[in-house]
């Protein structure tokens, strides 16, 4: 009997398609997809790809994860006008699978919908999926991948192997956030409800597969690409699912992912949002914080929370301005001390 997920599935198969890629363009694309509500954040994204030694790169295939919104135009008319030099293309969830995969309102649904919109757009041989969240340090990040693949003629390749669900180093599967891919073979020999998300067998065990692990699997042709160092990407795991629970008012597990977020915003469209909480965590009396009108706990954030951050955002203010501000020093000052503080109050109080 087939479970929830494997119906939604199935309803969606005849709904995309993609075609083979008989005569594809040299070099490769990107495919990176786009929260809607977080799409003022993709102009940060795009600030690091523009910094990339971006020989053979054919197409950036951005995909909003909802279906056709109003301002659209004018956002992505927008973005063209600040990115010229990047061979942008936009596109939005096709209207019936939009609307079913918005009612799941689940992530992995939304991510799968994305990947196989973009690679179904791609119009190069080898194709890269990139992480809405993930920020390219090192220049050569991805023509390291697109080179591994052509030289090696593998079918998968990527920089970090995926360990959830008891997957190891040794199977060789790697996350969709840095994931290269020979989309001419993909397109052949899979549909685009194969790169869903599914349980299947992986060197003997049973796993729940993210989107595009599964059709890893059936290639022995896969490589890790040659390391660049720890430093060559800073990946802000988690900052999405974290904003849409903290914008829906639902509980938010990893709190101080929020301050990668005010940070990342003060770098887009909203550049007062560093002084608005650095000035919140200076005054505030409790471990609740409120930044542009909403409010979040801290209560239990440990403050090694922010070395973390200190070390991430050190490497994105290194690659755009050679060094760290001084309001984003005072930032992560600011952090380190409010999060001690509410643990010293914490703890007097337990004791008391």
């Amino acid at each position: 009997m087939l479970n929830k997920r494997e119906l939604i599935k199935r309803a969606l198969n005849p709904l995309m398609r993609w075609s083979r890629l008989h005569d594809p363009r040299p070099g490769y694309s990107i495919i990176l997809g786009v929260p809607w509500a977080l799409r003022h954040l993709l102009a940060v994204n795009l600030r690091f790809v523009g910094r990339q030694q971006l020989d053979g790169l054919a197409g950036v295939h951005l995909v909003f994860d909802r279906i056709e919104q109003p301002g659209g135009e004018a956002f992505i008319e927008g973005i063209r006008q600040r990115f010229p030099g990047l061979p942008l293309d936009f596109q939005f969830h096709p209207p019936i699978a939009g609307r079913i995969t918005e009612k799941v309102n689940q992530s992995k649904f939304y991510a799968a919908l994305n990947w196989t919109r973009g690679l179904a757009a791609c119009r190069s041989r080898y194709a890269i999926l990139h992480d809405f969240d993930l920020y390219p340090i090192d220049p050569h990040y991805f023509a390291r991948m697109h080179e591994a693949l052509k030289a090696n003629e593998w079918h998968f390749a990527g920089y970090e192997t995926a360990r959830f669900d008891g997957l190891t180093p040794d199977d060789l599967i790697f996350g969709s956030w840095n994931l290269a891919l020979d989309a001419q073979w993909v397109r052949s020999r899979f549909r685009p409800i194969d790169g869903y998300h599914k349980v299947a067998t992986v060197n003997g065990r049973e796993v729940d597969l993210d989107p595009f692990s599964y059709v890893q699997t059936r290639s022995p042709r896969r490589g890790l690409v040659p390391s660049l160092g720890p430093e060559a990407f800073a990946h802000v795991k988690n900052l999405c699912s974290t904003y849409l629970r903290f914008n829906g008012g639902q509980k938010v597990d990893l709190a101080w992912r929020l301050h990668y977020l005010w940070y990342l915003e003060s770098l887009s469209e909203h550049p007062e949002r560093l002084e608005e909480a650095t000035r919140a965590m200076r005054e505030a009396r409790s471990s609740r914080l409120t930044v542009a009108g909403q409010t979040v706990d801290f209560q239990g954030t440990h403050p090694t929370c922010s070395n973390v951050l200190e070390k991430d955002l050190l490497m994105l203010e290194q690659n755009l301005y050679g060094g760290m501000r001084p309001e984003v020093s005072n930032y992560i000052d600011e952090f380190r001390g409010f999060l001690t503080r509410m643990g010293e109050a914490a703890s007097q109080a337990a004791t008391s």
